[in-house]
């Protein structure tokens, strides 16, 4: 340090100018700014990764709005999204990771993945690694339609440690599926449904938005 700060004097005085002539810099207020500026590259990144028909996406249930502004209160609980195909589930979960990931304020790091993906990103690489770590870690995680996936000892242990991890670090986790409560309880057993859904906020939807022909309003 001794040698570098004797090379700045150096070039300080080449020009004239003395350590003292330099302004001050806020250390702290620099961290932060460059903090701010990862999360929001990082939210910016992961909104890139929602389909396009979610990009817009807003929630259409007072539930989800609940949720969010709970979470924003530090209330941090997980949330299941149930009913059958074609009701708006994943448009309700990606308006909820949406809403996260363009909040000015937090810019929470929020992860939408369909359980399958997810699961294909946990099988091992060549060296015996995977992908675990990010759907452990995400501040709040997306899994949708829950229950398409093939049901193995395999599956059934890596959704586990996903939802042990994120259970233990209290980390939200949001799930979707076609499946009823009961049947979720039947397919994966307590071992997982207690970590993903004990004091979990339950949004049942029954029917689904109307519809508007795909052709509307072209020319």
């Amino acid at each position: 340090m001794e040698k570098w700060n004797a090379r700045l004097d150096e070039i300080l005085a080449a020009r004239g100018l003395t350590a003292t002539d330099l302004p001050e810099v806020d250390w702290d207020a620099e961290e932060r700014r460059t903090r701010d500026e990862w999360a929001a590259n990082k939210s910016r990144a992961l909104l890139s990764r929602l389909p396009d028909r979610y990009r817009d996406a807003v929630p259409r249930h007072e539930e989800s709005t609940r949720w969010l502004r709970d979470y924003a209160e530090g209330q941090m609980v997980n949330y299941a999204i149930v009913g059958s195909p074609g009701v708006g589930k994943t448009w309700e979960m990606a308006a909820i990771v949406r809403a996260l990931l363009t909040d000015e304020v937090r810019r929470v790091p929020a992860t939408m993945v369909t359980v399958t993906t997810m699961l294909d990103a946990l099988r091992p690489n060549a060296d015996g690694a995977s992908d675990i770590g990010q759907f452990q870690c995400a501040p709040v995680l997306g899994i949708d339609d829950m229950g398409a996936e093939k049901s193995t000892e395999w599956t059934d242990e890596q959704l586990f440690m996903v939802a042990d991890y994120r259970h233990n670090r209290n980390l939200p986790t949001i799930v979707t599926s076609n499946l009823s409560p009961a049947k979720l309880e039947a397919r994966y057993g307590p071992r997982i449904c207690r970590r993903l859904f004990e004091g979990a906020r339950l949004l049942t939807i029954r029917t689904a938005p109307p519809q508007v022909p795909s052709w509307f309003g072209r020319s």
